[in-house]
């Protein structure tokens, strides 16, 4: 049976109140979503358009100073404006990172489309976890 608007409503509310995020399938595609993000979006839906909740992500362990940030890649597009704030940002905050260029990179592109679902750049991983967009505040959570 498949969830009615307000129950989805209520997962929603539960999973950024116990610091989870979701996987959700919107009509731009699967993409991560978390805290601020997913409340925003979930409230931009109206009854009965798509919001398919596919998985419930659990929070990542608190990694502050672990110094993870080695494993941070940015997949990127030529002039994405998205893409440039978030390599300024991952430089201001001292984060290294490798850069993928979607454009050039086969292989990237199917594994960020296809494996991690996202259709729009950038998209950055880090320790097991990823997003899409310039998120700053997650950002500054891998600098710390």
């Amino acid at each position: 049976m498949e969830a009615t608007y307000f129950e989805i409503g209520q997962q929603v509310e539960q999973a950024v109140a116990r610091g989870q995020g979701m996987r959700v399938e919107l009509d731009l595609g699967v993409i991560e979503l978390w805290g601020d993000d997913l409340l925003a979006e979930w409230e931009a839906i109206a009854p009965g358009e798509g919001f398919v909740v596919l998985e419930v992500l659990d929070p990542e362990p608190d990694t502050a100073g672990s110094g993870n940030q080695s494993s941070v890649t940015v997949y990127s597009t030529p002039d994405c404006i998205q893409c440039a704030a978030t390599k300024r940002e991952l430089d201001k905050q001292g984060v290294t990172y490798t850069e993928v260029d979607l454009s050039t990179d086969t292989q990237a592109h199917t594994y960020v489309t296809e494996t991690l679902g996202y259709q729009q750049a950038p998209v950055v991983e880090v320790a097991g976890r990823h997003w899409y967009g310039y998120r700053p505040d997650l950002i500054r959570s891998i600098a710390a």
